[in-house]
């Protein structure tokens, strides 16, 4: 898997077709400016264009103004980013729990300590405690889990039912395989 940067405009066509993007996996689109809102109007044009020629590709947006996220997820992002709103809720997250970014940010990382993984259940039925158990004892600590409507369960119980379609939240060293 490789990264291709292309300069020019992300939402013509041209450039978006010189980087290939119908043939993507993924696609970020990251704003011009991130404390200008205004940026977002050039966002919401590169993700329409995107979600145009490329309409089953992964595609996560920036945005700069909190007012506009719903906007650009309905335009075709799958995940919208809001750095203003993100900013303040670590801020906040900062005075209420001294510390908590640090573990954050390891979480983030893809290069030190521990990472945060979103990781599909493909083929197993059972209960939280079972999936997480194949996982290897000891090597994941699961968080939670998200059904197929796309809703977030932290903590689940152990007997919480697990199937196919549904994604662990997990925190590990490595990558886990598929369950």
């Amino acid at each position: 898997a490789g990264v291709t940067f292309v300069s020019g405009s992300p939402s013509r066509e041209a450039s978006l077709e010189q980087a290939n993007v119908i043939k993507a996996r993924a696609v970020m689109v990251l704003s011009k400016e991130p404390g200008d809102p205004t940026t977002d109007n050039q966002t919401l044009g590169a993700v329409v264009t995107v979600r145009a020629l490329a309409p089953e590709v992964y595609m996560v947006a920036e945005c700069a103004s909190g007012e506009n996220l719903r906007l650009i997820r309905n335009a075709g992002a799958n995940e919208v980013v809001g750095v203003a709103t993100l900013a303040a809720e670590l801020l906040v997250q900062g005075i209420q729990d001294p510390g908590v970014n640090g573990a954050i940010s390891e979480l983030l990382s893809n290069t030190t300590g521990h990472q945060l993984y979103i990781h599909p259940v493909t083929s197993h039925k059972g209960t939280f405690a079972e999936v997480v158990e194949k996982l290897g004892p000891g090597r994941y600590s699961a968080i939670g889990l998200i059904d197929k409507t796309g809703r977030r369960y932290f903590v689940p119980t152990p007997a919480t039912i697990v199937e196919p379609g549904h994604q662990l939240m997990l925190v590990g060293e490595v990558r886990p395989d598929p369950v």
